[in-house]
């Protein structure tokens, strides 16, 4: 991230500091992308830096497949930077133009983790990414009628219509099963569980190969909903962990190198939605206390 932020101008200034997160890795939830915008804003700040959102999310981008080697997205960085509380994100990816889409109150937006951890690097997520610009039918077909789904969610959010949200939520998921070949046995028992107990529907989010599932639910259903893949007891007994609806804290150590520091603190907290209409997440990742050491090189 340093390194790319030095490419666009940034001044030689070290950082040292914890982030504390309530999104685990390998979650689908965007965990990567909300750390790299978190050190990113961090570096910035510290150096007196300003850039424009969208020139940071590029960066962070960047820094991502630099890291990784995958092809990722800009949908997580996007997302941590220009998340609004309330509403869904809905970003083409493409142009990276966006508008916020509100979400209606009296819709509840439940997050379950599998307990099935994946990593783009070791998944078959940029094997899609080939398969798709290779023009392979099946992969293409998802991602043209998923397009279709999202302007249609939008429509169905404005207007306030959620059994018509829900059955594209369920579209979508059973899309990215046949047709994307991104879920697993466990992502759709987590959905299966989620639809018998009574929700609206329930999609896997993020890269797939594991990770978690977004359920739609009335709010007055919503606690009997998430218990529906919490106690089921195929789920239970899985090889996987449990899925949880309260995610693992994590600490992770961050570092530029720097002389002679000295200390400040930052204190950061970004609200990370999903950026398609499709899936509005209500997520965050709070840099609850950096002890932020720098220096003038």
């Amino acid at each position: 991230m340093a390194q790319e932020l030095a490419a666009l101008g940034r001044e030689p200034i070290g950082i040292e500091g914890v982030v504390e997160a309530d999104l685990p890795q390998g979650a689908g939830l965007g965990s990567s992308g909300a750390l790299e915008v978190a050190v990113a804003l961090a570096l910035c700040d510290v150096a007196e830096f300003e850039l424009d959102k969208l020139e940071l999310a590029l960066a962070c981008q960047r820094a991502e497949r630099r890291a990784v080697g995958v092809p990722s997205g800009i949908l997580d960085q996007a997302a941590s930077l220009f998340g609004r509380e309330g509403h869904a994100l809905l970003l083409n990816c493409g142009t990276l133009e966006h508008r916020w889409v509100e979400v209606p109150r009296e819709l509840a937006i439940v997050v379950v983790d599998s307990g099935e951890r994946h990593a783009h690097e070791g998944s078959g997520y940029a094997d899609r990414r080939r398969e798709l610009e290779a023009g392979d039918p099946r992969r293409v077909r998802h991602v043209e009628r998923e397009n279709a789904r999202v302007r249609a969610a939008v429509d169905a959010l404005e207007r306030g219509h959620l059994a018509a949200l829900g059955s594209l939520f369920a579209a979508s998921h059973a899309s990215l099963r046949d047709d994307y070949e991104v879920s697993s046995p466990t992502l759709d028992r987590v959905v299966e569980a989620a639809l018998e107990a009574g929700a609206l529907g329930a999609r896997l989010t993020g890269g797939g190969f594991g990770g978690s599932v977004v359920v739609l639910a009335e709010h007055a259903r919503a606690d009997a909903v998430l218990q529906g893949p919490l106690l089921r007891p195929a789920l239970r007994a899985g090889s996987c962990d449990p899925p949880a609806a309260l995610l693992d804290a994590e600490r992770i150590p961050i570092r530029v190198a720097h002389d002679s520091p000295r200390p400040i603190h930052v204190g950061l907290c970004l609200d990370q939605r999903g950026a398609r209409a499709g899936e509005p997440l209500d997520l965050r990742l709070a840099v609850i206390r950096s002890e932020v050491e720098v220096d003038r090189i």
